[in-house]
């Protein structure tokens, strides 16, 4: 158990898509109103943890593809997200953009770092109990989704001026829009 945790904190822990979401959505709306948000990417976690240790190794040894798959989507939608943060209004009423359940399961199904991170860590422990193995895998990953939380809403407590949040929010739209051209740009030459 202890040398999973070594081999899962830094993995599990490195900053990824549904972490780098979550901190721009705190850091522009609080803690408190991507909670919903927070719970979706964490149901995620659960299942595909546990999904994965009984499942997903079985599917990729018939078909490696769907990792690819899942990735091309993965990469899409996060420069979907990374454009509309780029071009997010001041103005917008905060309840059009107030992420939700759905939004965190889309994000964190459509991510693919996460699907290998946890492949990975079963195929390195696969002399552990599975439930064990998932269990450590979700605690570490919503564990780091609420620290990167957290560091995103207290950006939030200091923003107080209208020019500050526009360039956040380009930046971080524009981070956003190069981990999915990263996405995108690692895939194999016969899926782009």
């Amino acid at each position: 158990m202890i040398t999973t945790l070594l081999i899962a904190l830094p993995l599990l822990l490195s900053p990824g898509p549904g972490y780098i979401v979550s901190l721009t959505l705190a850091a522009q709306l609080g803690f408190t109103n991507i909670i919903r948000f927070l719970l979706g990417i964490s149901i995620v976690y659960v299942i595909t943890s546990i999904l994965l240790g009984y499942f997903m190794m079985q599917i990729i040894s018939l078909n490696p593809g769907i990792l690819n798959i899942i990735q091309l989507l993965g990469g899409i939608f996060i420069l979907y997200l990374g454009i509309r943060l780029a071009y997010f209004s001041d103005n917008t009423d905060i309840e059009t953009i107030k992420p939700n359940i759905l939004n965190g399961l889309i994000i964190q199904f459509l991510n693919s770092k996460y699907f290998i991170v946890v492949i990975l860590i079963f195929s390195i422990r696969s002399d552990e109990p599975i439930l064990i193995t998932a269990i450590i895998i979700t605690v570490i990953s919503v564990f780091g989704l609420l620290i990167y939380s957290l560091i995103g809403s207290l950006v939030h407590s200091f923003l107080t001026s209208k020019g500050v949040l526009r360039i956040m929010n380009l930046s971080f739209g524009i981070m956003l829009c190069l981990v999915g051209v990263w996405l995108l740009s690692t895939l194999p030459k016969a899926i782009t």
